[in-house]
């Protein structure tokens, strides 16, 4: 729904600490997530973006 609106967006997944970067739907273009790894286990026909986060505070 989104892309018949404006073809030219990216749609871009926060997936958090819950899903660490599990790729859920073929239409987003980025995962952003925290402490994790790039999920392989995905077919896509075109490239997506993967943004990994390690915060370094001590609490």
């Amino acid at each position: 729904m989104i892309r018949e609106k404006n073809p030219n967006c990216i749609i871009i997944n926060n997936t958090g600490l819950e899903n660490k970067g599990k790729l859920i739907h073929p239409e987003i273009d980025s995962v952003t997530y925290e402490q994790g790894k790039i999920d392989n286990d995905f077919i896509s026909d075109k490239e997506i973006a993967f943004e990994v986060c390690y915060p370094i505070n001590d609490h």
